[in-house]
């Protein structure tokens, strides 16, 4: 869990778009299940999406929305779920580590957890 503010920089989404509001702030979690949650979350008609699913140039991918009290939540596949992800459409550790620019050891622990 993590808690950003000014983050348009590192998610691609102007500052325009988010709402102007006194909840300005992003509060972040990581989920094993990230395609279980969002499709969960889409299904919502009460929860206002600032975006639908954005995959970052390492290969997370990620959902923002406005809960019921207008605080700004990410929740963002988890790292072993991605190099999971990764894995089962047949790219190699080395492949995965150059593409999350992480080394094959680390590729290796996130297996491993």
């Amino acid at each position: 869990m993590g808690l950003q503010q000014n983050f348009d920089w590192l998610v691609g989404i102007s500052k325009d778009t988010m709402k102007d509001k006194e909840n300005n702030c992003e509060i972040n979690f990581e989920m094993q299940d990230f395609d279980g949650f969002a499709k969960k979350l889409k299904a919502r008609e009460d929860i206002v999406l600032l975006h639908d699913v954005l995959e970052q140039p390492w290969g997370q991918r990620g959902i923002s929305f406005y809960d019921l009290d207008n605080h700004l939540i990410e929740v963002g596949e988890s790292l072993k779920a991605v190099v999971e992800r990764f894995r089962t459409k047949g790219m190699s550790i080395e492949h995965i580590a150059e593409k999350m620019d992480v080394t094959e050891v680390d590729v290796n622990r996130m297996l491993e957890e």
